[in-house]
């Protein structure tokens, strides 16, 4: 970035140089290696990282103290640097120390005191725990009208930017997280159900299995999931194309790096488009039934930001251009529906429904199964931490992403995070009960003892995993007859097909009584996308126009991001 545009953005004042105050307060001690050496070693940004700690985290960070140490080998046992750093040497360590993690591997993630580190961040020591620092990825438009915004950088967000990708057009993707792919890779669900999608996204994985970062799961411990000829990737890739509950077919599903994917994306789409990160939509403005833009803000900097587009297509898993200026009940939907509001044969004739009866939301969280003990927590003493009664045993899945030092537990409704919390305390709100209840399920039921052999609790994912919040009102509304016909060569035109599905009604705290097992493919309509609202918007998420029962039989992260994709692909014929 040139010094003009970071004085003329507000990063630094003009009387400022970085680099004299790098190589005054940052230098490390006991080496002649500055800050500057080490980053050129990984990063062309060296201007961008090293201004944002001098502006932003100038009290954090005081004393650079070089490389990070790297993770305990979990295959031999033995501590590392990084375990003594932990365990013996806090109370040698000063205030302001803070390092760079350069890892061995250079996808390689790993955990300290409850929270994630990626290769590139800088770790800070704030006198008590070690905290991370996500430095790397642009949070600034150079430009400020495009041809399409995407809002929101999850499986949706994902599918459309891929489609978009060599269109030659203005693209801007917005995410409010600081690593695209939203609750696939952010929130902890990086485990994809088998379930149908383009070979778009097989090339995208593919690279990650040859490296070792991505692979299959259950295709050894539940059975042969190979199907059809060619090799073990092409069998197994083709047994994860669908899922038959109606005769327990589970498919191969897809185990993601969750680091080396997020960095893959951010590689592949910035080449051609505008990402930014850290930046939430805070403003939508319309006129005569369109969106014309939109006001960001990136809440670590303060900076603001207008953005204008002809088109916008909603990634935001909530609706967020279709709500923001809505009406509940005209313009979008929330919790399960009244069997007056779309006479869903599935409904009895007196079912009522309730604004709270969502999906089960929860916050996944980390177990480190690696090794070090020597974490500490920093939201929670571990002996005193808050209990509930809410939480009970229980579980819904369990991974291990093969880029990071941690397995990640889903325990769905048996965690007790209300949907009351969600929709009246909201999303920061819900997260922070969720910590709360994460760590009082972990101890209580996972692990009575912190210290024992079974793991030890990692913190909580850095976003929730939502199934469910709000549905806009679109053209046609996807209900239950719909997920019940089954898809097939003949029939797809004629329906509008742009994305199938085969999961099943799979509601996790069902209050509607409502079981449907479709063994099916089904499909999702064009017309389920086109918000009745506005004219140049298209609904690519879990928000897009669906009954409570059926969205949940369609919102699978694959299945999202076939909807994404097949919107760009729309777009990018109409601009």
């Amino acid at each position: 970035m040139a010094r003009n545009k970071i004085n003329e953005i507000g990063m630094l004042p003009d009387n400022k140089v970085p680099y004299t105050l790098e190589k005054a307060v940052l230098k490390g001690d006991g080496t002649n290696r500055t800050l500057e050496d080490d980053l050129k070693d990984i990063t062309n940004n060296i201007d961008d990282i090293i201004i944002k700690i001098a502006k932003q985290y100038s009290k954090e960070c005081i004393t650079y103290k070089g490389i990070l140490p790297d993770s305990t080998n979990g295959a031999t046992g033995k501590r590392s640097d990084l375990q003594v750093l932990e365990q013996d040497n806090r109370g040698k360590l000063h205030k302001g120390d803070f390092w760079l993690y350069k890892p061995y591997s250079t996808e390689w993630c790993m955990t300290i005191d409850c929270q994630v580190v990626h290769p590139g961040d800088f770790v800070y020591f704030d006198g008590d725990f070690f905290r991370p620092i996500y430095l790397k990825n642009r949070t600034y438009a150079d430009k400020t009208t495009f041809d399409i915004i995407i809002a929101g950088g999850g499986a949706g967000g994902i599918g459309a930017a891929y489609a978009l990708k060599d269109s030659g057009l203005r693209i801007c993707v917005i995410d409010k997280n600081n690593q695209l792919g939203g609750t696939h890779l952010v929130g902890g669900v990086s485990l994809l159900i088998a379930s149908p999608i383009g070979d778009w996204y097989k090339k995208i994985f593919k690279e990650g299995y040859d490296c070792g970062k991505n692979n299959f799961y259950y295709q050894y411990s539940k059975g042969d999931f190979r199907r059809g000829e060619g090799n073990e990737f092409e069998q197994l890739w083709r047994g994860s194309l669908y899922y038959n509950s109606a005769n327990n077919y589970q498919g191969a599903h897809l185990n993601l790096g969750t680091h080396w994917m997020g960095e893959k994306y951010y590689k592949d789409l910035s080449e051609t488009e505008t990402i930014l990160l850290n930046t939430k939509i805070t403003q939508v403005y319309e006129k005569d039934g369109k969106i014309y833009g939109v006001k960001t803000t990136n809440p670590e900097t303060g900076i603001e930001q207008d953005l204008f587009a002809e088109y916008f297509i909603d990634c935001s898993g909530d609706g967020i251009l279709c709500t923001m200026n809505g009406t509940e009940g005209i313009d979008y939907y929330l919790g399960s529906d009244s069997k007056e509001t779309f006479n869903e044969e599935s409904l009895t004739d007196n079912f009522i429904g309730d604004r709270y009866g969502i999906n089960t939301v929860e916050l996944c969280y980390r177990t480190k199964s690696r090794g070090r003990s020597g974490d500490k927590l920093p939201t929670q003493n571990m002996k005193n931490w808050k209990t509930f009664s809410t939480t009970v045993s229980g579980s819904n899945f369990g991974t291990v992403p093969p880029d990071g030092d941690w397995s990640v537990s889903s325990k769905s409704r048996f965690m007790g995070l209300s949907a009351k919390e969600f929709i009246d305390g909201g999303q920061d709100y819900a997260y922070h009960i969720g910590t709360l209840k994460a760590m009082d399920f972990f101890h209580k039921i996972d692990n009575s003892n912190s210290d024992t052999s079974n793991g030890y609790f990692g913190g909580g994912c850095e976003m929730l995993a939502i199934r469910e919040s709000n549905r806009i009102n679109c053209d046609e509304m996807q209900i239950d007859k719909d997920i019940v016909t089954r898809i097939t060569s003949s029939n797809y035109r004629d329906l509008h097909t742009i994305a199938l599905a085969t999961w099943w009604v799979d509601i996790h705290n069902n209050t509607t009584g409502v079981s449907l097992g479709t063994g099916c493919p089904h499909g999702i309509k064009y017309e389920n996308l086109i918000p009745k609202k506005y004219k140049n918007v298209l609904v690519a998420c879990r928000a897009f126009g669906c009954s409570h029962i059926a969205q949940s039989a369609s919102r699978l992260v694959k299945t999202m991001m076939s909807i994404g994709y097949a919107a760009g692909q729309d777009r990018k014929s109409v601009v």
